[in-house]
């Protein structure tokens, strides 16, 4: 099977002022399923992850950040041909200091947040998973 034991995975997690309650535990069982990949004694993953964190300011101002980029260079790699080397990573300590950084205010904008981490730099899909799971207290 193409692909097998190999994926991408992204977490958009909605970081507006309604998941400050629980983005703690949000952050803590993320690292927890990526430890559980990584140690994995009877499978082999070769996985790179990332997340997209998201929230609509006050002002009207969009805001991404991923587990290497802040706001306005995460858009610029994506879209205008920016330095992608920043999106995903195989380090899950990057990663955790990455998820310390996320800010919770505004309001929720799921689907835009979906729609750009779609865009990320996968791998082909002949030869990788890619995953991306949202989280939100949203219906």
């Amino acid at each position: 099977m193409a692909g097998r034991n190999c994926a991408d995975i992204v977490f958009c997690i909605d970081a507006s002022g309604s998941m400050k309650p629980c983005i703690d535990a949000v952050r803590e069982n993320i690292e927890k399923l990526l430890e559980a990949l990584q140690s994995d004694v009877q499978t082999k993953w070769d996985v790179r992850f990332d997340f997209l964190a998201f929230h609509d300011s006050k002002d009207g101002v969009h805001w991404y950040r991923s587990v290497s980029m802040p706001t306005c260079p995460l858009i610029e790699a994506i879209y205008k041909g920016g330095d992608k080397g920043g999106l995903f990573t195989k380090d899950l300590s990057v990663f955790k200091a990455g998820l310390k950084g996320i800010e919770v205010e505004g309001e929720e904008e799921q689907l835009l947040a979906l729609d750009i981490a779609l865009d990320y730099p996968w791998r082909p899909s002949d030869g990788c998973h890619r995953v991306v799971v949202l989280l939100t207290d949203e219906p």
